[in-house]
């Protein structure tokens, strides 16, 4: 995910920026390419993202039940023998945009995002383009917004309906059929949206690549309008439209929200001149995000929000993730990594999954040595008590366990030509910290 939109994979270059997890642009450093046939596996997450990615691919993942260190790195393969195997297998992974700041800029757009969420959510899109709302903050919001030419005119006696005019007529203003619309209705035209009715509309794909506050200003007239809260704080919001279900999900997801679709194929019955019809199926999508506020601006919607919201306590671990949902196998094929500049090594893939970046370890082993195996891994913070020297070059003559060698040591001695990764060095011991600031400084160790 660049700041002007995506680039796959086989697009990306040394030097290009791509956005982390909070939204700021980073360097890709280095790419990867692999030379054999990889085996790849597609990701998907319980709130229905998915994207493919290697076997050795690593992912920043969470688990709650391990004790001292809740995020860890495994790749693809180790994700799934873990969800697998174990009992307790819930992995979730991050959600970007949490910190609610962007780099991407306003594009330019024929109607504003709030308004066309409007439309979107309580508006008629024929001839003539109408509103009903309720709500003098809508109406008085959309006002504010139009064109200058344009007005927001309540429709006769009706108190909820709104329709739009303009306030000096012009010329050419037909269509291609010659029908004569207002400026609103010719650019809804242009997106495709005039005449649609609430079982076949949709986000213009411009829109759901607008910016981060365009797509934000978006999402808030689609659920002023249409949208509702719960005392707990969930947001939803139901529509007839399939279309319309799938865009609101990914403009969400592209927010940093949790998304879900639910499909109700259950339809209510009704009678219409003596005849039985049945009702069109509906969709739901959930919506979780830490600091929900942001997703409206009406502010009767507002206050149903609580003070104290699950998804916002960090603390005690209830920050907002996605559960790793299922990994399958789908194939062998010609793959490449990248190393980007963040950090924290992540950036953001495919439906604004969270991923982490090559292990460069690994890579300078398959460059160097010729072999991905020529290379030591140690998790550090597993060396935090004072003893855990022993472990890594041996212990002394005269205690238990003399002569069995340390982990370091011994791998080194027989694999001399490798690479060896400290990971997480800053949370060992240091006492181990020092010894391995005599390899560095003098080449060598004694066990």
């Amino acid at each position: 995910k660049t700041k002007n939109g995506w680039i796959t994979m086989g697009e990306a270059k040394v030097g290009d920026k791509i956005l982390d997890i909070n939204g700021e642009e980073q360097s890709i450093e280095a790419i990867f390419p692999q030379s054999n046939l990889q085996k790849v596996f597609k990701i998907e997450t319980l709130d229905g993202r998915s994207c493919l990615a290697s076997d050795n691919h690593l992912w920043e993942v969470y688990h709650k039940g391990w004790a001292n260190q809740k995020w860890r790195i495994l790749n693809s393969v180790e994700m799934k023998s873990f969800i697998e195997n174990k009992k307790n297998n819930s992995l979730y992974i991050k959600l970007p945009f949490q910190k609610q700041k962007d780099c991407t800029e306003d594009i330019e757009l024929p109607i504003h995002p709030y308004v066309l969420g409007v439309l979107l959510g309580d508006g008629s899109l024929g001839k003539t383009v109408k509103i009903s709302s309720a709500d003098s903050q809508i109406i008085d919001q959309v006002r504010n917004l139009i064109d200058t030419n344009q007005e927001l005119v309540q429709d006769g006696s009706n108190e909820i309906d709104f329709y739009f005019r303009e306030k000096k007529l012009f010329k050419n203003r037909e269509n291609k059929k010659g029908v004569l619309l207002t400026k609103i209705g010719l650019d809804l035209e242009s997106l495709g949206l005039r005449n649609t009715k609430s079982w076949n509309k949709f986000i213009p794909k411009s829109y759901l690549n607008a910016s981060y506050k365009q797509r934000l200003d978006l999402l808030n007239g689609i659920l002023d309008t249409d949208g509702t809260i719960s005392k707990k704080g969930s947001i939803s919001i139901t529509t007839t439209s399939y279309k319309l279900a799938q865009d609101i999900q990914k403009l969400s997801w592209s927010l940093g929200c949790w998304s879900k679709l639910f499909s109700y194929d259950k339809r209510k019955s009704y009678t219409y001149n003596g005849e039985k019809r049945f009702g069109r199926p509906h969709f739901r999508v959930s919506i979780r995000h830490s600091s929900p506020s942001i997703f409206f601006k009406l502010e009767r919607k507002k206050k149903r929000i609580p003070s104290q919201y699950f998804y916002s306590d960090k603390s005690k671990g209830k920050e907002l993730k996605v559960q790793i949902k299922s990994i399958e196998y789908v194939g062998e094929f010609e793959t490449k990594c990248i190393k980007v500049s963040s950090k924290d090594s992540l950036y953001i893939t495919d439906d604004f999954i969270v991923t982490h970046n090559t292990e460069l370890c690994k890579q300078l082993a398959v460059n160097f040595f010729g072999d991905e195996s020529n290379l030591l891994k140690l998790d550090m913070s597993e060396f935090q008590e004072r003893g855990a020297v022993s472990s890594l070059i041996g212990t002394s003559a005269g205690y238990i366990g003399y002569g069995d060698g340390g982990r370091l040591t011994e791998y080194v001695k027989h694999n001399p030509n490798c690479v060896v990764l400290f990971d997480e060095v800053e949370k060992c011991n240091p006492d181990v910290r020092n010894i391995l600031l005599q390899i560095m400084d003098d080449g060598y160790l004694t066990d």
